[in-house]
């Protein structure tokens, strides 16, 4: 006997929590269901704002989404407080290093010509994307060649799954 599964069906979304949508990214990312994830990454982008930036570098490692780690980074180069060692420690100690090294470069470009530092001179950030992206090459390197069997094309909207009672039931 055979038994064949089909979702034709066009279907809505639902209204989760953010927490809901990690687990669907979660499940989506270990079953390679492309549409499910994309939907989740999409789900989950809209409310980063609102994450401490260490955990969104912890989740963009995680399930290999290179713009949440390029994000998580630039919040904490951008933020004003000190990195805690618990931080650092989720971070890591070498990209801590590089973190210092982009926040110091970030103070000299901003500070007014002979001081090296000012509290009111380093609003803002001069950092760019790509300078993110030079300090953290190698991670974001893996995590492209990680992400890579997910942005594949969308498989069809009809899916079919075959399989017979003998094989579910086996040893």
């Amino acid at each position: 006997m055979t038994v064949t599964v089909w979702n034709s069906r066009p279907w809505k979304p639902a209204d989760l929590p953010t927490y809901g949508w990690v687990s669907v990214l979660k499940v989506s990312t270990l079953w390679s269901c492309l549409e499910l994830r994309a939907l989740a990454i999409e789900k989950i982008s809209l409310d980063l704002g609102q994450e401490k930036p260490t955990n969104v570098i912890k989740l963009g490692r995680k399930y290999f989404v290179e713009d949440w780690v390029v994000r998580g980074y630039r919040s904490v180069i951008d933020a004003e407080e000190e990195l805690s060692d618990e931080d650092a420690e989720i971070i890591g100690w070498e990209e801590s290093y590089c973190i210092m090294t982009l926040r110091e470069m970030r103070h000299k470009r901003n500070a007014p010509s002979g001081r090296w530092f000012s509290r009111s001179s380093n609003r803002g950030s001069s950092i760019q994307d790509e300078d993110i992206r030079k300090a953290f090459k190698t991670e974001l390197s893996f995590i492209i060649a990680a992400a890579a069997p997910y942005n594949s094309p969308p498989s069809p909207r009809l899916t079919s799954l075959r399989f017979t009672w003998g094989e579910l039931y086996s040893d």
